[in-house]
């Protein structure tokens, strides 16, 4: 920030000041020692107006709080004048009671991919966040969260963290970015137990799913918008520690993403009753009409709707974005979820395949989960096939007295990439998806073999028993 000269920074001290209770009661009963403090940020601030904004913050904080001249004398004078160190002794000074809950705002801040607003800051915070209905947040309420998170990040971070004036949290300075980098591991050490900062996030973006205001601009970018918030949710979902303790809050959170987005998926409409959502072939405005039917789970909006498209369900939906403990919950739950109607995309072909696999292009473009590396992409990939494997997602049906799984297609498609892979493979992101789709090939076409085996040695599966036998009636 650019220096400025001393009158402006006697102007800014002042103006600040006069705002506070403490200090008008300061400068009236002792208006010699008012002047000697704002002449010593005057003098140590060595023209620096962002040193200056900072302790000025810092002792209006003690003025409120009835610090003493003195007090208030002794701060200035510890304060060192380098802004790095000033940082420093900032962290250094938060209460013993609040450094825990210093860190955990911290980190929410480090794992947001967007702008953050202050009340989904506010939500990622508050442990009851999915009890809250974002629609009853009007402004009254929106202004007393803005003061709650004001006065919190005042005394958990000293103010490194602040609030702007559009309501977006931030750094106070770039420079606060720079310092916190090496000091990383110390705050990640503070941590409340257990605490998970993408938990946390997703927490918050679920609640925020049904806001009515993000879809009242305009239906025409509905599907942008609406995509772009679903990734969103799925991308903390999918870096959510996968520990027991985080379970119960990401089925919780997820769950509830899902039933409020069905909710908006069939409230949002145009005027002569088709969805801005849906893209169906079969219509000329290519939108779906709701007038005669209701429409299938939204998730299989992520592609157009064609005469005899598949359906998808939002656990297929989650297989996509590699989400694993809670397909695991879910089908562990729900069994038969594994053993789909043919006309519904199978788990097992959404876990392998992925999200822009199934996308149009529109879809699949705006939706970013670069955050990820590839690596750690497909390493949980090849983790939920193998689970989904091993749970009987591969069913063998009987064709030409032969068995072939029915996820044939999706075969195909791994054999496909394999090949494509092998051919092209120089660069790192290369070499990891060819390592990715070979593996993959090898567990299905491994539990492919195993089911064979059982099938012809007679050691067939209840459900698969009875598939051979209508087949052989026929």
């Amino acid at each position: 920030m650019e220096n400025l000269t001393s009158n402006d920074i006697v102007l800014y001290v002042n103006g600040q000041f006069q705002g506070t209770r403490g200090f008008q009661e300061l400068e009236a009963h002792l208006p010699t020692e008012a002047g000697r403090l704002v002449s010593g940020i005057i003098e140590k601030s060595q023209g620096v107006f962002l040193w200056v904004s900072v302790v000025v913050l810092l002792l209006r904080e003690g003025l409120t709080e009835g610090d003493t001249i003195s007090d208030l004398q002794k701060v200035l004078e510890t304060l060192p004048s380098d802004l790095e160190e000033l940082y420093q002794s900032f962290w250094d000074t938060i209460k013993p009671q609040y450094v825990g809950h210093a860190s955990r705002l911290f980190q929410i801040h480090q794992v947001s991919t967007t702008t953050l607003d202050v009340v989904t800051f506010w939500l990622a915070d508050e442990d009851n966040a999915l009890s809250e209905d974002i629609n009853v947040l009007k402004d009254q309420r929106r202004l007393h969260i803005f003061q709650i998170m004001r006065r919190r990040l005042n005394s958990r971070t000293r103010g490194l963290l602040e609030i702007s004036v559009d309501g977006t949290v931030d750094y106070l300075h770039r420079t606060v970015r720079d310092w916190i980098v090496p000091l990383w591991n110390v705050i990640l050490s503070k941590s409340p137990p257990g605490f998970d900062p993408h938990l946390a996030m997703l927490k918050a973006l679920a609640v925020e799913v049904s806001n009515s205001s993000y879809w009242g601009e305009g239906p025409a970018s509905m599907s942008f918008e609406f995509w772009g918030r679903v990734s969103l949710c799925f991308y903390h979902a999918a870096s959510t520690k996968d520990l027991q303790r985080n379970l119960p809050l990401l089925v919780q959170a997820l769950d509830r993403m899902d039933a409020d987005l069905d909710t908006v998926s069939k409230t949002c409409v145009y005027p002569n009753g088709t969805s801005p959502l849906y893209r169906n072939t079969a219509s000329a405005s290519m939108n779906l009409s709701l007038k005669h039917a209701a429409p299938p789970h939204w998730s299989t909006s992520q592609y157009t709707q064609t005469e005899g498209s598949f359906d998808n369900t939002f656990v297929g939906l989650a297989a996509q974005f590699a989400v694993l403990p809670y397909v695991r919950e879910k089908i562990s739950r729900y069994p038969a979820l594994l053993h789909h109607s043919t006309s519904t995309h199978s788990i097992l072909s959404c876990a392998i395949l992925g999200f822009r696999y199934f996308s149009r292009p529109d879809i699949a473009d705006i939706t970013d989960i670069a955050a990820f590396s590839d690596e750690e992409i497909f390493a949980v990939r090849i983790e939920l096939v193998r689970l989904l494997l091993g749970k009987g997602a591969l069913a063998l049906q009987p064709k030409e007295s032969q068995y072939f799984p029915r996820d044939m297609p999706t075969r195909e498609e791994i054999r496909k990439n394999a090949e494509i892979y092998r051919t092209i493979c120089q660069q790192g992101d290369e070499i990891a998806a060819s390592e990715y789709w070979n593996k993959v090939g090898e567990l299905f076409d491994g539990q492919m073999e195993k089911e064979r085996e059982s099938l012809v040695k007679g050691q067939k599966r209840p459900f698969l028993s009875r598939l051979f036998k209508k087949k052989v009636k026929k």
